[in-house]
């Protein structure tokens, strides 16, 4: 069971990660709604463990139990992505880190040539990531990214509306954007109201 040694630290450790999730996410966003159930599962979870379990190892333990694969290898398929990343997050806010955006994966099974290579960069492609970058000036610049795509992506979509916006031809927004076909952009580009009200249909006079 969690006892008050426990609960400094796992306990407290989930707590903080719903309360990550909820002010990245969103309380009511479906994500949010399913890094919540992982966390509530891995309560119940270490609930019934002897609160002499090393919380590393609990956390280990509950990767490898749900994911399928030893802790902190890439997980074996899409649908246990989920549960790979919200561990991992667990895991940093475990260790006083700060959650990543993103996990490098890579099987321990990697040819050994390689594996000295991925683990001189892998700090490198968890912590300095370009879209962690601008997350700061998304706050200098007074926007509220609460339960929204904030990164890279979300600035390309923005690009693509703002220049349909002014004018500009959807075959030459595909240049800019580095598409080769301006069906992908046409994805991109995100219709305002005013342009919502042109295509309306006109409700009848009864």
């Amino acid at each position: 069971m969690i006892d008050s040694s426990h609960t400094e630290t796992l306990y407290d450790v989930i707590q903080l990660f719903r309360e990550y999730i909820t002010q990245n996410h969103g309380a009511d966003s479906k994500t949010a709604q399913a890094y919540i159930r992982i966390a509530d599962d891995f309560q119940r979870h270490v609930s019934n463990k002897d609160s002499s379990v090393p919380p590393e190892l609990a956390v280990q333990e509950y990767y490898e139990l749900t994911v399928g694969v030893p802790p902190f290898e890439a997980p074996p398929s899409k649908s246990k992505e989920r549960y790979a990343r919200a561990i991992r997050m667990i895991h940093d806010i475990l260790h006083n880190e700060e959650p990543k955006r993103r996990y490098v994966n890579y099987p321990l099974r990697c040819p050994a040539p390689y594996q000295d290579i991925l683990s001189r960069y892998e700090s490198v492609m968890r912590d300095d990531h370009f879209g962690d970058k601008i997350l700061p000036y998304f706050e200098i610049a007074g926007v509220d990214t609460t339960g929204k795509h904030h990164g890279l992506h979300s600035l390309r979509h923005s690009l693509a509306t703002n220049l349909l916006e002014s004018g500009t031809p959807v075959n030459e927004i595909a240049v800019i954007l580095g598409h080769t076909s301006a069906a992908s952009t046409k994805t991109y580009v995100w219709s305002d109201i005013e342009r919502l009200r042109i295509a309306a249909l006109e409700v009848p006079e009864k």
